[in-house]
């Protein structure tokens, strides 16, 4: 059973590094990360369990992926409340829910790995572990990410009815998506091995989507930054070398690393200070008028990190 679970903890430890390459602009701190793993996993899990063992026959089956969705809802609720002094971006947003499915699947996996270690013959476990959490390990992630993507736009909306529609077509998408994998799955289970791809199918177009909604997500967030510098620029709060650096995030990674093997290890820790002040304050600017006295705060905060860098000789450059 040990090689069966490190198997698919391996598994799953590739999908959380993606989830962290993905995340460029708008970090989520690791701290933050591992509370919506340890919610998926503990909370989320444990309620929707308990809840579902009240509920049988084909009646559990339509209300697992509403009970599961909700349970896990509530710890993205929690998590994105947080930032109501840094309002999420849509790319946070959909990270913030698939850490939750993460953590939901990781349980998920280890329950039924271990029940069906004691019930079913060796290999039939391993297959089932390899399909829960390799093959289909994104799943949930994709399901809760769903809802997280509705939210955080909910959150940039301009106009209350806005809100509420982002809110309730990221429900609707994390619940039906995740009804009809459980049904293609039935259907496989009864029918044979060509039916056995329609779970496969569905995942794949899922995954399709979600990729396409992390791309335009990632590309928003750059352009947010790339207007708010070019806008500085131009108003002489920037120089061009700081405007190419700040605007590409894989020249922010050279310059920071090229501190800290420089034997600067506070200068690494304080750029990256900097580039995460200067990042809330270009997309809370991008936000409604509502958030403009924090817009005033952040940009504050990231022009006292600047003066104190240029006041230490460090410069923001390098």
């Amino acid at each position: 059973m040990t090689a069966i679970l490190t198997t698919s903890l391996l598994w799953l430890g590739g999908y959380a590094l993606l989830f962290r390459l993905l995340d460029r602009y708008r970090r989520i701190t690791p701290a933050r990360a591992l509370t919506g793993l340890l919610w998926g996993a503990l909370p989320a899990f444990g309620l929707a369990y308990a809840l579902e063992g009240l509920v049988f026959g084909i009646t559990r089956a339509w209300l697992a992926p509403v009970i599961e969705e909700i349970a896990k809802g509530l710890g993205l609720l929690l998590t994105l409340h947080f930032w109501r002094r840094d309002p999420p971006s849509p790319l946070t947003g959909l990270l913030c829910g698939a850490w939750i499915g993460l953590g939901f699947t990781l349980a998920e996996t280890v329950l039924h790995t271990t029940a069906g270690y004691a019930a079913l013959p060796w290999l039939q476990t391993f297959r089932g572990a390899v399909a829960r959490a390799g093959v289909f390990g994104l799943n949930h992630a994709l399901y809760t990410g769903a809802l997280g993507l509705g939210l955080a736009h909910a959150d940039s909306a301009h106009r209350a009815g806005w809100a509420w529609l982002w809110r309730a077509t990221g429900a609707a998408l994390s619940v039906l998506a995740h009804g009809g994998h459980n049904l293609l799955a039935t259907v496989a289970g009864n029918r044979g091995n060509f039916y056995a791809l329609l779970p496969a199918l569905l995942f794949v177009t899922l995954a399709g989507c979600a990729f396409i909604a992390c791309i335009a997500a990632f590309l928003w967030e750059g352009q947010q930054v790339t207007r708010y510098a070019r806008r500085l620029c131009e108003h002489g709060q920037l120089d061009k070398a700081e405007l190419s650096v700040l605007t590409y995030a894989t020249l922010r990674g050279v310059t920071r690393w090229t501190a800290l093997f420089s034997g600067k290890p506070g200068h690494w820790h304080d750029l990256g200070a900097y580039y995460r002040a200067f990042d809330r304050a270009a997309f809370t600017w991008a936000q409604p008028r509502r958030h403009r006295a924090l817009w005033k705060e952040q940009h504050t905060r990231w022009l006292e990190i600047r003066v104190q860098l240029n006041t230490h000789g460090q410069g923001v450059i390098a």
